[in-house]
Order: C-alpha cells, then sequence, then structure tokens
C-alpha cells in the first residue's frame, strides 16, 4: 500500500500574519466602498501555494470571494481584457492575479506591463480589488516597466519562509567566502580569525536569541569591512534563530540582512527585510530605529531612480528625528536630501539642506560627517562651474580627513579635487591628484574606489587623445566591477568604453558597449543612468542615418528628464523636435 502523501508543511508565523493582515486589509476596503491593490513578492513556489490557500481561507471566513485570473496561461484574462474583469466583478470580490504574461524568452511581456500601467488610474475611479503575485525576480523589472503602477498600491507584502538554522554549514559557507575575498592576505587572515573566533563562542552558547546575537554582531563586524555577502549570509542565519518573542532583535537582524543586501546590489530583496524591519519599529514604538530605517529605504528608491518615495521616506525620517532631538540623525537625513534635489538639478534647495547639515556636524563636533557634507557641498558648486568655492570646500574636507586619520576620505576627496584641475585644463595636476588616490585605494583594498578611480583617469588621456591608455584604464575598471558586481558602474564604465571606439570610428564595438550599458540600467532602474544611455545611444543611431530608432531612444530621454526634473531637458526636447520634423519632412524612402 503507497505511503499517505506528506503533509506540507505550516506556513511560516510571519507570513501567517501577513495572511491575516492582507484578508483584514481587503476586508476593511470593501465595507469603506475603497479600491484596494496589494502586491505579493515570494520565493519559493511553494511559499506563494501555501500563502494562497491561506489568503482564500481568510477571505472566505471574512465573507468574501476570491477569484483567480492567470493572464500566461489565459489570454482572456491578458493584453487588453485583464481590467474589464476587474471592474465586472461584484464589490466583495477579491481578484487574485496570478502568473502574468511573458514573451519567448520567459521574461515579463513588456506589452501586458505597458498595459496595465497605461490603466492604473481605473484602480481608484472604478474602486477595483486585486492582489498581484510577482516572483521576487520579477519585482524590479516590473517596477521598472510599471513602475507607475506600484505608486497605487496599499501594500507589499515579501514572503520568505526564515531559514533553517545551518550549524556547521554556515561557518564552512563564511569560510569559503572570505577565502576568495580580493584583499591582501593579511586582510584575508585577520577576517577568517574572526569568523574562527566567532564560531568558538558560539558553540558555547546554548540559548538561540544569544546566537543570533553573537551573529548580529558578527554581520555588523563584516558590514563594516564591507565583506557584505559574508554579513547578510550571517544575519540571515540569525533570523532562523532569533525566537518569535525576540522582536527588537528580530528587527535588528532584518535591517543588518536588508543593509549587507542593499550593498550587494541586491535591492528588491533588501527592500523586504528593511520593510519588515520597519514594522517592527512601529510595533516597538521605537521612532529611532523608525527614522533609522526610513533613511535606508529611501536609499533603494533613490537607487531605483524612485525621487519621490525617497524623499516621502526621507521627509518623515526627518519629521522623526526632530521630534527625538536626534540632531546626528538630522545631519544625515538633510545629507541625504540634498541628494535627491541635487538629482532633480535643484541645488539651490540641496544646498540649502546641506548647510543645516554642516552646522549640525559642527556644533556635533563630528568631523567626519563635516568631512563629508564640504564634499557634497563643493560637488553643488562644481555643478555651478563656481570652481574656487568648490576647491575651498574641497582642500577643507582633505584637511579633516587627514588630521582624522581617514583615508579612504581622502582617496574620496582627492579624486573630486581632480575634477576642478581637470575642469580648468590643469590636466597634469589633476592627474596627480588621481594617481595618489588610486594608490591610497590599492593600499586600503578599497576596490570600489579604485574602480571609480581608474575610470576618471581614463578620461584624463581620452582629453589628450590619448586612447590606448584611456582604454586600458577603462577595461580595468571594468574588470574591477564585474568582479564586484557593481552593475551601475559597470554601466558608466561601458558607457565610457563606447565613446573611445566612437572616436575610433568602431561603431558596431560602440554600439554594442552602449546597448549592453542600457540593459544594466534598465535591469537596475536607473532612471537617470538611462536617460544618459538612451541619450548617447539614440545620437549613436542618428549618425548612422536609423532616424527611427534613434528617436524612440531619445524620447524616451526626454520622458525620463521630465520626471526626474533633469536640467538639459529643453536642450534634449528641442533636439528631438528638429529631428522628429526632419524625418516627417524627409521620410527614409520604403525598402
Amino acid at each position: 500500500m503507497a505511503e499517505p502523501a506528506a503533509r506540507p508543511d505550516p506556513l511560516a508565523p510571519d507570513v501567517a500574519r501577513d495572511a491575516e493582515r492582507l484578508c483584514d486589509l481587503a476586508a476593511s476596503t470593501v465595507e469603506q466602498d475603497r479600491p484596494f491593490f496589494v502586491v505579493v513578492v515570494y520565493r519559493h513556489e511553494s511559499e506563494k501555494l501555501e500563502f494562497l490557500d491561506a489568503v482564500r481561507r481568510g477571505l472566505s471566513a471574512r465573507g468574501l470571494h476570491s477569484r483567480p485570473l492567470t493572464p500566461a496561461s489565459n489570454p482572456d484574462h491578458g493584453t487588453g481584457k485583464l481590467y474589464r474583469h476587474l471592474i465586472d466583478a461584484r464589490a466583495e470580490t477579491i481578484h487574485l492575479v496570478l502568473n502574468l504574461e511573458r514573451d519567448s524568452d520567459g521574461r515579463l511581456e513588456p506589452t501586458f506591463l505597458h498595459y496595465l500601467n497605461l490603466h492604473r488610474d481605473r484602480i481608484n475611479s472604478d474602486r477595483l480589488r486585486f492582489v498581484l503575485f510577482l516572483h521576487e525576480s520579477e519585482a524590479e523589472p516590473f517596477l521598472r516597466l510599471a513602475g507607475d503602477l506600484w505608486d497605487f498600491r496599499q501594500r507589499t507584502f515579501w514572503l520568505e519562509r526564515p531559514p533553517e538554522p545551518r550549524g556547521e554549514g554556515l561557518w564552512q559557507d563564511l569560510a569559503e567566502r572570505t577565502a576568495r575575498l580580493p584583499r591582501s592576505e593579511d586582510e584575508r587572515r585577520e577576517i577568517q580569525q574572526h569568523v574562527e573566533t566567532v564560531r568558538q563562542e558560539a558553540g558555547n552558547l546554548s540559548n538561540p536569541a544569544d546566537k543570533a546575537g553573537l551573529l548580529l554582531d558578527l554581520a555588523h563586524w563584516l558590514s563594516r569591512r564591507r565583506v557584505d555577502d559574508a554579513a547578510a549570509s550571517a544575519a540571515f542565519e540569525g533570523l532562523g534563530l532569533v525566537p518569535q518573542d525576540a522582536l527588537p532583535l528580530s528587527r535588528d537582524l532584518e535591517l543588518a540582512t536588508g543593509q549587507a543586501l542593499f550593498d550587494r546590489g541586491q535591492r528588491p530583496e533588501a527592500l523586504g527585510h528593511l520593510q519588515r524591519a520597519l514594522a517592527a519599529s512601529r510595533q516597538l514604538g521605537d521612532s529611532s530605529g523608525e527614522a533609522v530605517t526610513l533613511n535606508n529605504i529611501s536609499q533603494i528608491y533613490r537607487a531605483w531612480g524612485r525621487y519621490e518615495e525617497a524623499l516621502s521616506h526621507l521627509e518623515r525620517s526627518l519629521e522623526l528625528d526632530r521630534k527625538l532631538g536626534d540632531r546626528s540623525g538630522e545631519a544625515v537625513t538633510l545629507n541625504n536630501i540634498s541628494q535627491i534635489y541635487g538629482a532633480w538639478g535643484r541645488h539651490e534647495v540641496a544646498l540649502s539642506h546641506l548647510e543645516r547639515s554642516l552646522e549640525l556636524y559642527r556644533e556635533l563636533g563630528d568631523r567626519s560627517g563635516e568631512a563629508m557634507t564640504l564634499n557634497n557641498i563643493a560637488a553643488i558648486y562644481l555643478a555651478w562651474g563656481s570652481y574656487e568655492e568648490a576647491l575651498s570646500h574641497l582642500e577643507r574636507s582633505l584637511e579633516l580627513s587627514r588630521e582624522l586619520g581617514n583615508r579612504s576620505g581622502e582617496a574620496g576627496t582627492l579624486n573630486n579635487i581632480s575634477q576642478i584641475y581637470d575642469a580648468w585644463g590643469r590636466h597634469e595636476e589633476a592627474l596627480s591628484h588621481l594617481e595618489r588616490s588610486l594608490e591610497l585605494c590599492r593600499e586600503l583594498g578599497n576596490r570600489p574606489g579604485e574602480a571609480v578611480t581608474l575610470n576618471n583617469i581614463s578620461q584624463i588621456y581620452d582629453g589628450w587623445g590619448r586612447y590606448e591608455e584611456a582604454l586600458s584604464h577603462l577595461e580595468r575598471s571594468l574588470e574591477l566591477r564585474r568582479e564586484l558586481g557593481d552593475r551601475s558602474g559597470e554601466a558608466v564604465t561601458l558607457n565610457n568604453i563606447s565613446a573611445i571606439y566612437h572616436v575610433w570610428g568602431c561603431h558596431e564595438e560602440a554600439l554594442t558597449h552602449l546597448e549592453r550599458s542600457l540593459e544594466l540600467r534598465r535591469e537596475l532602474g536607473d532612471r537617470s543612468g538611462e536617460a544618459v544611455t538612451s541619450w548617447n545611444l539614440g545620437r549613436e543611431y542618428e549618425r548612422r542615418g536609423e532616424g527611427e530608432k534613434a528617436v524612440q531612444l531619445l524620447r524616451r530621454t526626454v520622458e525620463l528628464e521630465e520626471e526626474l526634473k533633469h536640467p538639459k531637458l529643453k536642450e534634449h526636447r528641442a533636439h528631438l523636435q528638429l529631428l522628429e520634423a526632419r524625418l516627417r519632412d524627409y521620410p527614409a524612402p520604403s525598402a
């Protein structure tokens, strides 16, 4: 006789709570005749199915109906038809949208996502009620292609079953990760010895909460040394050990996991952990923790180019900082707010936030914060072409960094000073500063800084027409960025490499590099970077006489620059209009 099928594992407690919260929220919106749009992000299909079952049962218990819609397998639920089903449903029906349309390569179908986004206003006007399920790998493409739709959601649930403690498996994992670190032998040995010490200490502990706390400390130690993948692994392991009633510790582990994942470039995964940390801080009534987490979440939205959402989180963080009298937190938040206004080209507003931040750092005697803020103020003056004022701020920042023995800060400031000498045409002095910065980065094992500096050195050689040397530096920078998993930096370097191939008349190579850069920026949701590369690629097609391709890319640039309030918007829009007029007056001959 066959053995009975094994029962599935019960839902993890936090996932079960999420199912209940979703159902409560749905019942509340039906009662108040309001729209309801929730996103559920999952990692494993089994998690989705279990959560789905819990939601169906929860809705039924509240007198609500659930109805699945499956666009990928049912064309009647797909492009052009989905909203009709949502509109025609009874008021007490909650639609569960599963398995979105995909293209022939298995990726989310852009046409369907654009359709979803185009008609997003119906959610409010027709009081639509539905839950959209996304695999975690789909979250970033969804945000990129249907980002405005995301703004209509009431809540996002990130399903993630806490890990099973791995015991010896964790230490083996950390040993393998640290052995592969691109650091000096002394640094690798220090990290390996510390991990081994913590391992021995953990072996003497029997209380799961104590072990989880030890792993949290290890994650923080590793993060300070930029061993982000090992830090994420340690923090996530702690989440598997922390008792259910230890909410403060659980919150701190969620925060540490989210920050480590963000530093690794895993932004959608990081957002889920940070949102759970935020919810825990609010549940604990910990306004200080809430302010910190809002700041961290804002950096994800900023990295995605979603500046309005970033600013909203930062303004709430600033409100809490001021309510708590946390002047240090206020200084940090003002600095971060300034970066949003700077990205929009609203430099006056950015400068006012930076000047208040600088005032606070000086009152607090925080010279490290002062040095950082002076650097950011210098960037504003640099954007205005006020090079003397920019240099004055940078020289004071450099002085502080050297007094503090902050060689990393010194390297970054030397890099920034080089940009002023380069703008003045004093290229030898610019190169001298960059070479000292590069030397410091290599001494410190600061490979991200090394990659940036190599990029900047390449621009000096490019300006001198020494293209072979420029390309050599760029190729090393590209190699580093790929080793580091720095896809944003990779996109920048590919852009710069394309410019050299363009000068050499190697247009196919230039196109290849620009297309890969654009692909990366779209994957990352980097709308500011996408605008830059779309423009460069569009101009390349325009030079080749491929007007239609050029127009599509330049239109995308203008569309993005309108959202970002880009300072070159008028110039680029005028160029696009001229190109469109030229194509109308002199259309390409038909094949």
